[in-house]
């Protein structure tokens, strides 16, 4: 005792025994509190799974499974172990499952809180100096506060701190496990090299870590599940091919994880872009232009999986990602959110009464040169100890009630070629002009996103003018030819120029709504009169498949494309706060988004995403008002005769239109005698005879 003392400490004194060494028999030598699991808090995974076969009660080291509806043997098995279900089980349905061996293991701590999951992962990669990848399953939960002895009190700074439940997987060959097992024994021994590193690491992070102890003996599980998230496949019916060309896609009904497609062309040609199944969900866009124009340039492609109480709106999310990744928002496309409530069980696991699992993703625009640098920022967005990180937790944080853990469901994709800007083209014939002075317009046959034409204007001989300026300007946008362009004849009433805002939306819904009722929803969301919302419309498309997340909230498997557009008149001074309402309609995060939206699901039943097909653009000195004016058809009158020449004939032309109006009078004569017979005829007596009197 003295020896291993001395070897341990600087100095060493006298000993002595302070009482005898007593017996006490039938004393807890041991107890658990978190022995036994709750089975209902098993979650299994995959198309085909259906409940699970775990008990209600399950104790220390008991396994169960997913239920599978087919009848197969699900992949994997869950455990109990320390109160905890760990690993996972599928029946994958569609999906592919990799499996693998597991080390696991569970340790127990005091210290000042938690490190979050992705640095506690990469401390645990560090101190087994294993790959960071191969660290599965990491969680750490405090359980409760425990008082702290003087001297640790005075190193942490306070009296108790939290007790702590570390544990997690290790993904192994069956040759490795062998060696990690007893690397894995080492984590809470700091006089080990393992030990050692994990102490080192746990105290650099937080402000006081205590002791370190084995809560479970690691273990071996072969035959488990190591990757589910990415093997999903895809529906091809999701991948909606673009363009005035496009004739649907070459997509298969079920497309593996990472196989591509593109859009069929109606003249044969090469598609531009292609579409991408990437953790179950198809990315990237495919398009056959036609006449409109397509951009090309490389993508960068990432998906998170996160535990948050919902999902950010698609413009917040754009805007979040933006300010992590220090990109410009507009590089920032195709992102989605889609949230699966967790049961109450697991939500309160998760520490927020309403946390739900989120599937993150979107992909960013990129030169080639930056690609691998964007890739690098990307794969540290979970990582809330990089300034990547921790900027995305923090807006995340802000935006959210809650947020939770977040996770890559795959690294971060590098894909060139791919389609980054599409505009429909419009027809110039579409462009009517307007006026007794309209001579055609100078509008080309085949008008790009934003081009502008107007009306050509006849020039008037008579008043030796060369022609005038046409009043307004018709502009392509998304596809359509809106606004007016007037030239005004002689005859034509006046011309009221003013400012116009126009917009057109693009998304998903199970209707469209009345002209008249999406007047007065749009008047309603932007808080104007109704009387400046003009030229509404909502026009349907093709029928869509909903993902599965829409399809619950819908109540269907199916949507429609809808189309959305408009124009507002304010007046001059009100033009500019009108347009930044107007940028905010598809943005739930924003109380004019939020109207609309509820003011559309009330409407229609189900409204999806919504999006900008175009920038809202403000336009000045466009055509409000304009009244055609149209010659009237007149009879000609005879003129009046002079009254000093004597005429055996008309008097004159009072006396003509007196006799033109005797026949109508007779006539009405006529017709009122005939009622007065008929009436004598039908009745008798005295009583007509008095009728007839009072007549």
């Amino acid at each position: 005792f003295v020896a291993a003392m001395w070897q341990a400490v600087d100095y060493l004194g006298s000993v002595e025994q302070m009482h005898t060494p007593l017996r006490v028999p039938d004393q807890v030598i041991g107890f658990d509190e978190h022995k036994s699991c709750r089975g209902d808090r098993a979650v299994p995974m995959g198309d085909d799974s259906n409940g699970t076969t775990c008990p209600a009660n399950m104790v220390e080291g008991m396994t169960c499974a997913a239920h599978c509806t087919s009848g197969a043997v699900a992949n994997g098995t869950f455990i109990c172990v320390a109160g905890r279900i760990r690993l996972e089980s599928v029946c994958p349905g569609r999906a592919l499952v990799k499996m693998g061996d597991k080390v696991l293991f569970t340790l127990a701590a005091v210290a000042s809180r938690c490190p979050p999951l992705k640095q506690l992962q990469s401390m645990l990669a560090v101190a087994l100096e294993v790959a960071q990848d191969t660290v599965d399953g990491v969680f750490c939960q405090a359980v409760k506060r425990v008082p702290l002895s003087k001297h640790d009190a005075r190193l942490a700074g306070q009296d108790t701190a939290w007790a702590l439940t570390i544990g997690g997987e290790l993904n192994a060959k069956i040759a490795e496990a062998k060696d990690l097992l007893p690397k894995a024994a080492q984590l809470s021994d700091s006089k080990t090299p393992e030990g050692s590193r994990f102490a080192s690491a746990m105290s650099g992070a937080l402000n006081f870590v205590g002791p370190i102890a084995q809560l479970r003996r690691p273990f071996h599980m072969p035959n488990q599940v190591l990757d589910v998230h990415a093997s999903k496949t895809c529906l091809g019916g999701r991948a909606r091919a673009l363009g005035d060309d496009s004739n649907g896609t070459n997509c298969p009904a079920t497309m593996a994880e990472g196989s591509t497609c593109a859009a069929k062309c109606s003249s044969g040609v090469t598609a531009n872009g292609s579409f991408l199944c990437l953790a179950g969900t198809v990315r990237l866009e495919s398009v056959c232009p036609g006449l409109g124009s397509v951009t090309l340039g490389d993508k960068a492609l990432f998906t998170l999986g996160a535990v948050a109480s919902q999902c950010p709106s698609p413009q917040q999310l754009r805007r979040i990602l933006a300010t992590a990744l220090q990109v410009d928002t507009d590089t920032v496309n195709g992102v989605f959110c889609e949230a699966v409530p967790l049961s109450k069980d697991h939500a309160d696991s998760a520490g927020h009464p309403r946390a739900q699992t989120l599937t993150i993703g979107g992909d960013v625009t990129v030169d080639a040169d930056n690609a691998k640098a964007l890739l690098q920022k990307l794969a540290q967005l979970p990582d809330s100890t990089t300034p990547v990180g921790n900027r995305f937790a923090t807006a995340m944080t802000s935006a959210l009630d809650y947020m939770g853990s977040v996770e890559q469901l795959h690294g971060p994709l590098h894909v060139p070629d791919q389609v980054t800007g599409f505009s429909k083209s419009c027809r110039g014939s579409d462009a009517q002009p307007l006026g007794g002075d309209s001579n055609g317009t100078n509008c080309s046959a085949t008008m790009q996103q934003g081009e502008t034409c107007s009306a050509t204007c006849k020039s008037r001989a008579d008043a030796n003018e060369s022609s005038a300026a046409a009043n307004g300007t018709f502009v392509c946008l998304a596809g359509k030819v809106r606004l007016a362009s007037v030239c005004g004849g002689e005859s034509d009433g006046p011309v009221t120029l003013g400012s116009k805002v126009v917009f057109t939306l693009g998304g998903i819904a199970s209707a469209c709504p009345s002209p008249e009722r999406l007047r007065a929803i749009l008047a309603s969301t932007l808080g104007v009169n109704e009387s400046i919302v003009e030229g509404v419309f909502c026009e349907p498309g093709q029928e869509v498949l909903l993902s599965e997340a829409d399809a619950r909230l819908a109540g269907l498997p199916k949507g429609i494309e809808v189309t959305i557009g408009g124009e507002l008149n304010p007046d001059g001074a009100e033009a500019q706060g009108v347009l930044e309402k107007v940028k905010k309609l598809p943005d739930r995060a924003t109380d004019v988004g939020a109207r609309f939206a509820s003011a559309m699901f009330s409407h229609v039943g189900f409204i999806g995403y919504l999006v900008h097909l175009h920038e809202p653009v403000l336009m000045s000195r466009q055509v409000m008002v304009f009244i055609v004016h149209q010659s009237a058809t007149t009879i000609p009158v005879p003129p009046p005769i002079d009254r000093t020449v004597e005429s055996t004939g008309l008097a004159s032309g009072y006396l003509a239109a007196l006799l033109v109006a005797a026949p109508l009078a007779l006539g009405m004569m006529a017709v009122a005698v005939c009622w007065f017979c008929a009436k004598y005829r039908d009745t008798g007596g005295k009583k007509a005879e008095i009728e007839w009197a009072n007549v």
